[in-house]
């Protein structure tokens, strides 16, 4: 599997590259989304730019290696560029107000 993700990293098609991003958060393969996290954070595609600054921060939820108010305040303050990429950091702040119990009303958050 590293090998067919390493080669969609070299070809930089965008789409491709944006499944197998979610592939390896779906299936917790942490180490290699980061490798290509980083790789497409300096790609000259600004889709394939995007998702990977929104899929950065989702490695850092799923490490918990941030704490969740800090965590939070980078998520707020992240500007996706797609619609995309809006709703996903949407639903991580979810997330984020879930593990802090805070389970009112998202519109006030947002």
């Amino acid at each position: 599997m590293e090998e067919i993700i390493e080669e969609l990293v070299k070809d930089n098609q965008k789409q491709p590259i944006r499944h197998a991003m979610e592939y390896l958060s779906t299936t917790g393969n942490i180490e290699l989304l980061e490798r290509v996290v980083n790789s497409q954070l300096k790609s000259d595609n600004k889709e394939n730019r995007d998702w990977a600054s929104v899929y950065a921060l989702s490695i850092e939820y799923q490490n918990g290696s941030t704490d969740n108010n800090t965590l939070l305040m980078k998520a707020i303050n992240l500007r996706p560029k797609f619609l995309e990429t809006r709703i996903f950091i949407d639903i991580l702040k979810l997330n984020i107000f879930y593990r802090q119990n805070n389970f009112g009303s998202f519109s006030d958050k947002a």
